[in-house]
């Protein structure tokens, strides 16, 4: 997506060739020249992991070293690669964030952004150099794919199935949990895309991850503006649900307390080791993003059991636990484990599901 600069093999050779005075290049001099130009402006050297059908992220660490994630693999594969020094891997970053109008420096020295690569979309995110202890830049490729999962490739079950199609149907308030990686903006994408279409769906983002290309669907990404501010004004937009890209600062209070005033379908994704877990985490956010400091944590934990529906969580790319929020105690929360995702050691889904009380 040259959104910047497009420099062709023939302007460099051009250039070349005329810096050197020359009257023209040998085809072995063209030839070395082109696979450099590839290396150095079209990631050739990455080609056949970017284009892999199942792939997830890239993640590249030197010129000579990158890890590779798949829905198959279930973790990070180790691969050496073909750049010839730092040097060349610096210059062929600093070309694709011109070319994708980035600022990239050590004054700027961390950038996300959606760019597309071989006719694929992914999410890229650029370290520079300055900010890593060994001088090395890096680059993270994450695929954004355009098409999305059906529900039943995150389940085990028809029941399971049917349960997460109801949920959505019936505009529950939903949280998708798990660690980097596990799944989660994959299955709110494919949460996003069984909503029905005559309702008015507003997604905000602070990087751009879902496709948004449905006309229901009224895509914000933050940047002069932030999250909490977009929250504000999804409320004047006559919104059906909102959905927020992933929940990490500030923005979780106008969030649930959207929830709070009867907003329902509100669906977002958040980093947390466990379902239960999560809950906690949202009350430290919002406790800690609050500008009334003297605010009760047990309000700050009624307020997130009452409006809260459930929580599911994720590991490689597969539902694991459901939880059900139904109240809180003070400042444990009171939940049930939805029994279609409560895989009991035997193999078999428990059928009544026990009520458990988590905090300290």
């Amino acid at each position: 997506m040259d959104q910047g600069i497009n420099i062709s093999f023939e302007t460099i050779k051009e250039k070349i060739t005329s810096v050197l005075d020359l009257w023209g290049l040998s085809e072995d001099e063209e030839s070395d020249l082109f696979i450099l130009y590839s290396k150095l402006t079209n990631w050739s050297a990455l080609e056949k992991f970017l284009v892999t059908p199942d792939l997830t992220e890239v993640l590249l660490h030197s010129y000579s070293y990158i890890q590779v994630d798949t829905f198959s693999s279930h973790g990070l594969l180790n691969y050496e690669i073909s750049f010839e020094n730092e040097e060349d891997l610096q210059l062929s970053i600093e070309v694709f964030a011109f070319k994708n109008s980035q600022s990239w420096n050590s004054l700027d020295p961390f950038k996300s952004f959606y760019s597309i690569i071989f006719k694929r979309s992914f999410r890229v995110t650029l370290i520079h150099g300055s900010l890593c202890s060994n001088g090395s830049p890096k680059i993270f490729f994450r695929r954004t794919k355009e098409e999305f999962l059906s529900i039943d490739s995150f389940t085990n079950t028809i029941d399971q199935k049917k349960w997460l199609e109801e949920k959505i149907r019936k505009k529950s308030n939903i949280i998708i949990s798990g660690a980097t990686g596990s799944g989660k903006t994959t299955l709110m994408n494919s949460f996003i895309h069984n909503i029905n279409i005559e309702e008015h769906l507003i997604l905000l983002e602070d990087v751009h991850e879902f496709p948004g290309k449905d006309p229901h669907i009224s895509c914000l990404l933050s940047g002069k503006k932030t999250l909490v501010d977009y929250c504000h004004y999804a409320l004047r937009m006559r919104p059906d649900r909102i959905m927020i890209g992933e929940l990490r600062g500030a923005e979780i209070i106008p969030f649930f307390l959207s929830m709070n005033t009867g907003h329902k379908g509100m669906l977002t994704t958040l980093h947390a080791n466990s379902a239960s877990d999560s809950i906690e985490r949202l009350g430290t956010l919002f406790a800690l993003y609050s500008k009334s400091k003297d605010l009760p944590y047990e309000k700050v934990f009624s307020l997130i059991c009452q409006n809260l529906d459930y929580i599911i969580f994720m590991e490689e790319k597969r539902i694991v636990e459901v939880i059900k929020i139904l109240g809180a105690d003070g400042n444990r929360s009171i939940f049930q484990k939805v029994p279609e995702f409560n895989l009991l050691e035997d193999g078999a889904f428990q059928s009544i599901p026990d009520l458990h009380l988590w905090g300290p």
